[in-house]
Order: structure tokens, then sequence, then C-alpha cells
């Protein structure tokens, strides 16, 4: 029995953490005891039916069984341990704010007279992105909380008669719940609707009580008041529910530094799942001021996005495995909410990158999103044609060109099909080692959204005279330098041809139907 019992305990060590890879715990769990008793019985069972000396079969097997078990064991507790479910972590000391941001207009293009085309430019006008991987893309906000409508609509209209103390409030919040996870999305969505964060305590560093008579009571805190609400709200409610303190993405880059943020884990049917309600109800502007913003992105976060910008100080509560370490975690880039929710991937998922004198950074994305990227010095200043964004399908390529050795930020903002507003969804630190002061071209966003990509000139400050002209552009019938009569070559989406350049600015444009001109590329000649 004790052979048997080793046996079934070393199997199932060994396959819930591959398991787990792929599923919620609770499913891997029960798939990895499954397959443990097969893999225990079913090959000596097999044997034995066929070997007449069943028995010294069947010894042989377990003796070699165990031994091949034995040697998993080591290898694995000694360079792969597996996570074990945390205990209730003690509070926090000190909290952080989510900073919010605010989408970017765009000027909207006129068509140019006939004959003398006119260059649409439409000029993007970027604000810096929130600090804040298997996506579905495009997904609205609206959308991706339909299916909480009903629970939300009655959290929201909660009276004040029941919000006087936890028990009525919990109990009039789950009344109707239909499950689990409809009781979380109750608690979070009415403490992300009722309780404002306390911007004074915050900037004055006078940290607020975080009981919750006085949450409710005041009804502001900073987000242990929000953790410690939610946690007693969920257990009231008859919830399993986890108080979780950790690190906030873009907030305390000292790995000595202590805890800075608090958010809380609930145990539903499928396993454990993250929320912050904190930074579900809103967050800071540049006014110092709390902007309330209900966003659902923060519930029930898959744990791997949760990890993008919330580093827990106990590792179980990473619920991935491998677990990653804080030095891990700070130097991955910064990507927001959007990223996720517009189905956007990237290659490169270091946090700093090294230009040499460009480095390039490659993103997957659906159809019809188009990307703009800005570079900034380490005071903030916008560095000019520094950037150019290239588009194949779905394939985006985005180039960073510093024009000097040196420190910089990159800032990437996805577009939506149709939108002319841009948001932040990714923020890199460039280390620049040589640098390029012509940089690149001014591209527009008709180029992208057409799949442009200029072979040369590809540098944004040009010599007078005679220029080469090399450029892809899906489904243009024209392009044009400067005039009319300065019209490339076309060979399929390819247009090529020389043209002499005066000194001043040089505009590239492009007719798609009638003769309406479309601003695409533009460069300085001197």
């Amino acid at each position: 029995m004790a052979l048997l019992a080793f046996n079934g305990w070393g199997t199932f060590s060994l396959l819930f953490p591959v398991a787990q890879r792929w599923l919620e715990i609770q499913n891997a769990r029960n798939l990895s005891i499954g397959l443990g008793v097969l893999a225990l019985f079913l090959p000596a069972l097999l044997l034995s039916r066929k070997m007449k000396r069943r028995r010294v079969w069947f010894r042989r097997y377990f003796v070699m069984f165990n031994l091949l078990l034995t040697a998993g064991l080591v290898y694995w507790a000694t360079g792969h341990p597996a996570p074990i479910p945390a205990t209730s972590p003690t509070p926090v000391v000190r909290f952080t704010p989510r900073q919010s941001s605010s989408p970017s207009p765009v000027s909207t293009p006129t068509p140019a007279a006939t004959p003398t085309p006119e260059v649409t430019v439409t000029t993007i006008v970027t604000a810096t992105p929130a600090l804040t991987e298997t996506p579905k893309p495009l997904v609205d906000s609206s959308e991706a909380d339909k299916k909480y409508a009903a629970i939300d609509e009655h959290a929201l209209k909660a009276l004040p008669e029941v919000e006087k103390n936890v028990d009525s409030l919990a109990r009039y919040l789950v009344g109707p719940a239909r499950n689990d996870e409809e009781k979380i999305r109750a608690i979070y969505r009415w403490v992300a609707d009722r309780i404002s964060y306390d911007a004074v305590a915050f900037y004055s560093d006078k940290l607020p009580d975080e009981a919750v008579e006085v949450t409710l009571s005041r009804r502001t805190a900073v987000c242990g008041g929000y953790a410690v609400l939610v946690d007693a709200l969920g257990k009231a409610g008859g919830l399993k529910m986890e108080l979780i303190e950790g690190f906030a993405s873009g907030s305390g880059t000292d790995p000595g530094e202590k805890v800075n943020h608090a958010w809380n884990a609930v145990k539903l049917p499928g396993g454990w799942r993250l929320l912050d309600s904190t930074w579900g109800a809103g967050g800071l502007g540049e006014d110092h001021k709390f902007h309330k913003e209900f966003d659902g992105f923060f519930f029930l976060t898959p744990a791997e996005q949760m990890l993008v910008t919330h580093f827990p100080a106990e590792s179980n509560w990473q619920l991935i495995l491998p677990p990653i370490s804080r030095q891990e975690f700070m130097k991955r880039p910064k990507r927001t909410p959007e990223y996720f929710r517009l189905g956007l991937k990237v290659d490169q998922l270091v946090g700093e990158l090294e230009a040499n004198p460009r480095a390039t950074v490659q993103f997957s994305a659906p159809k019809g999103l188009y990307l703009s990227a800005e570079l900034q010095t380490e005071e903030g200043a916008k560095v000019e044609n520094s950037t150019l964004v290239d588009r194949d399908e779905g394939r985006i390529v985005v180039n960073l060109l510093p024009p000097r050795p040196g420190k910089y930020r990159a800032l990437i903002y996805a577009f939506r099909p149709g939108s002319d507003h841009g948001k932040g969804v990714l923020e890199y630190t460039v280390a620049a080692q040589s640098g390029q002061p012509e940089g690149y071209p001014q591209t527009f966003s008709v180029f992208q959204e057409h799949s442009g990509h200029v072979f040369t000139p590809a540098t944004g400050s040009l010599k007078a005279g005679k220029q080469r002209f090399e450029l892809e552009l899906a489904g243009a019938s024209q392009v044009f330098v400067n005039e009319w009569d300065n019209e490339l070559s076309k060979d399929g989406d390819r247009f090529v041809g020389d043209v002499d350049l005066p000194v001043g600015e040089t505009k590239v444009f492009a007719v798609f139907s009638g003769k309406t001109g479309n601003g695409i590329l533009t460069y300085d000649v001197r």
C-alpha cells in the first residue's frame, strides 16, 4: 500500500504542473489524478495479460517505474518546484492607484482640388499612456460586460439603508446571484461605483484607516481599503476570499522596496481568480485628482495578464508556472488593458530596447487596426521624425531611430478601425548606443492602412537634387511627389521613380480613387 501511495503521489506531482499550464487549477488537479492512475496501472496490466509469468513482469514493471519516477521527482524538485496555495497575507502598508489616460484626437483629412492634389495630412496628437496572452481581438468593454448587465444593474440600485454595514450590504448584493461568479461581480461593481480613491491621502502620504466601517462611512479609500472591503463583503456573501499584497507596475522600481498595492483573489469552481476593484474604479489624472471610470478589465483578469501590472509578494499568487522573479517583472514593457482588448501580440517582451542606431518592435494585430509611435527624451520632450511604422497584412513593425546616444521612452498607440482616437497600449525604454539625426520621413495613417513600406529614401532629411523613390502601397492607383507631373512608375503595388527635389518640404501623396491626393509621406529637403 505504501508503494502504491508513493506512485500515486509521485505521478500526480509530475503531471499537475504540466496540466496547470493549460487548465484552471482545479481541473488540472482532477486531470492529473486520472492520468496518474492510468500511468500507474495500465502499462502493467497490458504487459501482464500477454505474459505467462504475470507476477514476475508486474514486479519488474514496478521496479522500473519507481526508479524512473524517483529520478523525475528529484529533477523536478531541484529545478521546478510546484506552488502551494498561499495563506492569507498581512495587510498592506502602502498603495498605488492606477494612472488614468485619455484618448488622443486626430484631425480629419480633407479632399484636394483638381488638378493640383492636396496632401491630406493627419496629425496625431498623442497623450502618455497609462502605466498600468490569449486575448480576444477588438473587444469592447461594453461587449465584454454584457453578460453581467443584470447583476450590475442590481448592484448599482442598492439603497442607502442596505449600505450601512457589511452584512446587510452583502445580503443585498448576492441576493439574486445565480452562482459565485455573479456574487463577486455584484460586489466588484458596487465597490468600484460607490468608493472613490482618496487622492489627497495618497499624495500627502497620510494613508487613511482601511477598516471596513471607515470605508463604508467615508466612501473613500486607497487600495488597501478597497481590497479589505471586497474581502469582507465576499466572505459575508459566502465566498472564499484572499487578500493579496504586492507591487504595482510603474511604482517602486527598487527590488527591495516594501509592498505598495493590494488586490483580491476569489475561489470559483474553476479555481482561484484575481480582481482589483481599485483599478476598476478609475484612476488618477495629471491634475492629481481621481477620475471615476469603471473598467471591467480588472475583474477576474487572467493570471498572465494581471501579472503584467500586478506582482504579488507571495509567488504562489502569480497562479502561473513557473513563477517569474521580481526582476523579470520589472524588466517587462508596460502594457495597458487596451493591448489585450485589441488582441495585440508583440515579439519583444523585454522592457528596455537597445538601439544602435535603430531598434524595431514587431506586432501581430487584427485586420483594420493600426499603430502609431512616439519617441520621447527622459525629460518627456517629443523627438520628431524618430519613428516609422510599416504594416504588412497582420504584421506591424515599429521602427525607432533616436537622433543621438542616450535614454529614451517609446510610446506605442493603437487605433481601432474607423476611429480617429488612439489609446496607449505599450511603453518601452530605449538605450541608444548611437544615433542618426536625419531620422525617418513623417508618415500618416493612410500609409499604414494600405500596408505602406518605404524602401528608399528611408531617412527624413534629404539633399536637394535628384532622388530615387521606391515604395509599396497596396490599392493605390497613382503615387506622386510634390506635383502631378512627378508621378512614380507603377508595377503592381510597387512605385518607383527619380525626382528632382527642391529645398523645402517634399510631400508624397497617393490616389486610391478619383483624383484626390492622400498624404502618405513628408521629407525635409536641405
